[in-house]
C-alpha cells in the first residue's frame, strides 16, 4: 500500500538465506536416510541380518542400524556442516545475517525428526526389498516429497503465511523444509501455534512410522528371499 526504494541486497537475502538453510536441511535428512538404506540392503545381501538374529531381537537389531549406520551418516553430514560453515561463515557476516539461537534449536529439532522419519521409512524398505536397486527405486517416491516444497518455493516465500505454506508446514512428509524457509525469512515471524501443531504431528508421526518400521524389519527379515 505504499511506495519504497528498491533494494536489490535485501530481495536478494530474502530468497537466498532461507533457500541456503533448508535445502542443507533437506540435504542432511536424505543424506543420513540414504546411509542407512545402503548398510541394511548389503547386510541383508550378504546375510549378516540372518545371523544377528539368532542372538538379538528384531526391535533391538532396529534400534541398533537406528543409532549406529544413523549415526555413521550424521557424522559425515556433520563434517559437511562444519566446512560449510567455514566457508560460508565470513560471507553471511558480510551480509549482516545472523541465525537466531531459537532458529537453529528450531532447525535441530526439525533436522532429529525429520530423520526419525525418514530413517524409519528407509528402514522398512530396506527390510522388505531384496537388493539395493529394488530400495532405492521405493526410496525415491518418499524422499521426493521433502523437496516438493522447493518446487513451490516462489508461492512460499512470496506468502509465507499463505494456505499452501501452512498446510505443506503441517503435514509431516514437507514440514521440515516447509518450515525452514518460513523461518529464514528475515521479515516474517511463524506463528507459535503453526510452530507447536507441526512440531506435535511431527513427532506422533515419526512415533507411527518407527512403529510400522519395526513391524515390517521383523517380518522382512523373516521372510528373506521370498516374493
Amino acid at each position: 500500500g505504499r511506495f519504497e526504494l528498491k533494494d536489490e541486497r535485501r530481495e536478494m537475502l530474502e530468497f537466498m538465506v532461507p533457500f541456503l538453510f533448508s535445502i542443507l536441511l533437506g540435504t542432511c535428512i536424505i543424506t543420513g536416510g540414504q546411509y542407512l538404506l545402503q548398510g541394511l540392503s548389503e547386510e541383508k545381501e550378504s546375510r549378516i541380518l540372518e545371523s544377528l538374529l539368532c542372538t538379538l531381537s528384531a526391535e533391538d537389531l532396529l534400534a541398533g542400524k537406528l543409532l549406529g549406520l544413523g549415526a555413521a551418516g550424521l557424522t559425515l553430514v556433520a563434517v559437511w556442516m562444519g566446512a560449510g560453515l567455514a566457508l560460508g561463515g565470513p560471507m553471511l557476516a558480510l551480509a549482516h545475517v545472523q541465525p537466531s539461537a531459537t532458529m537453529l534449536a528450531l532447525a535441530v529439532v526439525y533436522f532429529l525428526l525429520g530423520y526419525l522419519f525418514y530413517g524409519g521409512l528407509m528402514t522398512a524398505i530396506g527390510a522388505v526389498t531384496n537388493n539395493m536397486r529394488e530400495a532405492q527405486q521405493f526410496a525415491m517416491m518418499f524422499t521426493f516429497s521433502l523437496f516438493i516444497p522447493f518446487l513451490v518455493i516462489t508461492s512460499i516465500l512470496g506468502s509465507p503465511d499463505g494456505p499452501l505454506a501452512v498446510t505443506l508446514s503441517l503435514f509431516p512428509p514437507t514440514a521440515a523444509t516447509t518450515m525452514m524457509l518460513r523461518l529464514g525469512l528475515p521479515s516474517f515471524e511463524v506463528p507459535a501455534w503453526e510452530l507447536e501443531t507441526s512440531l506435535v504431528l511431527l513427532a506422533l508421526t515419526c512415533w507411527l512410522v518407527l512403529r510400522g518400521a519395526e513391524r515390517e524389519f521383523r517380518i522382512g527379515l523373516q521372510m528373506t528371499g521370498k516374493p
